[in-house]
């Protein structure tokens, strides 16, 4: 597949994306925002990364559409699914707007109403939970949020799973579906 120079890793805190060389040399681009995607969302290592640009390029190929970002989310989701389910944070967004009959678009929106902040903070929560991803990753996953308001969410949905039955029985509900 060729070398991956300077890609992002966001365990590392790198998240300057560039084009792997091997991908432009052969004439195949990838938007940078589907390259941020992937490199916020697979966060193991190289060759797994390598590993589902080739199936997203497979997808695209068999599908005969251009990559985009919704094609890499379907891929990943289907290569997740391979894998014994495990929790991406687009499932915890799913199963959180599910839950409070809200959109996706919803908890990664700049708005600070009550009624969108609320879940987002559980979401937020259920991701540092349920995935390995750093809390920069978390945060852009929401909308490009910063650390900070991570730990903010992670910290008062805490809070309130301590003081409030009904937060809990939320969070309880929405982990059983990650089982």
């Amino acid at each position: 597949m060729g070398t991956f120079r300077r890609f992002a890793n966001p365990r590392s805190g790198n998240t300057d994306c560039h084009y792997p060389e091997k991908l432009q040399a052969e004439g195949i681009y990838i938007e940078n925002n589907v390259i941020e995607y992937l490199a916020h969302s697979v966060n193991t290592n190289v060759r797994e990364l390598e590993g589902v640009i080739v199936s997203l390029m497979a997808q695209a190929s068999l599908n005969r559409r251009d990559i985009d970002l919704e094609l890499a989310k379907q891929t990943l989701r289907n290569i997740v699914v391979d894998s014994d389910r495990e929790v991406t944070i687009d499932s915890v967004q799913e199963a959180v707007a599910h839950y409070f009959n809200v959109t996706i678009a919803d908890l990664k929106a700049k708005s600070r109403k009550r009624e969108l902040v609320h879940p987002r903070q559980i979401a937020m929560y259920l991701a540092k939970e349920k995935t390995d991803l750093s809390l920069k990753s978390i945060g852009y996953h929401f909308g490009g949020r910063d650390h900070s308001t991570v730990i903010h969410a992670v910290q008062t949905i805490s809070d309130l799973v301590a003081k409030h039955a009904e937060t809990r029985d939320a969070i309880e509900k929405l982990k059983a579906q990650f089982k």
